[in-house]
């Protein structure tokens, strides 16, 4: 006896396999998996899978797996449906410096304008050109005011740090922040 079963991808395309009657709970989602790495998907599925693994579900249950596919492939497709990102609000990678309240978050990004919808902060205090490096360092550069994550107290050293940088901003730029700021699609003030 044979079983048949049959995966529908985000894209449309219809994967058919077929599963003989006597095959083990492994066998199935040594299928399964294999069937996903085909899809345009998969690396959504396997951000699903690393979830899976750090939140110690079983990966042993053929239910699971198949919960954790469908997943996958549900994120694959709303990435899919998402608006691209507005080139014009598109920028050089930069190092910026957020306040909230008496914290201040060291991140970086090449759309500032996206950030900001995303973390709301209450204000920008300062910008500096510098990826993912210069954010490592200035993050061991003030590890002492870690509070979590990239949220540091709002003290000094820091605040001596992000005042000379909003002070050379101008000059690094060639224009004041808020018309950088205005230029790169943010449109309400900070």
């Amino acid at each position: 006896m044979v079983k048949s079963s049959q995966r529908v991808h985000p894209m449309g395309a219809r994967i058919r396999y077929e599963l003989p009657a006597e095959l083990t709970a492994a066998d199935e989602i040594d299928d399964m998996i294999q069937a996903a790495q085909q899809s345009p998907a998969w690396g959504h599925i396997a951000d699903a899978f690393m979830f899976l693994a750090r939140a110690g579900l079983d990966r042993s249950d053929p239910d699971t797996v198949r919960r954790v596919i469908a997943h996958g492939e549900r994120m694959h497709r709303l990435s899919e449906e998402a608006p691209k990102p507005d080139p014009i609000r598109a920028h050089e990678p930069i190092v910026y410096y957020f306040g909230l309240g008496n914290v201040i978050k060291i991140g970086t990004s090449s759309n500032i304008a996206a950030r900001l919808d995303t973390i709301n902060p209450q204000s920008v205090l300062a910008v500096e050109r510098g990826s993912h490096k210069e954010e490592r360092e200035r993050h061991a550069l003030f590890a002492a005011l870690r509070l979590h994550g990239e949220w540091f107290r709002n003290e000094d050293p820091l605040t001596a740090y992000v005042t000379a940088v909003a002070d050379a901003f101008e000059a690094d730029f060639g224009r004041p922040l808020t018309a950088w700021l205005e230029a790169h699609g943010v449109l309400r003030s900070v």
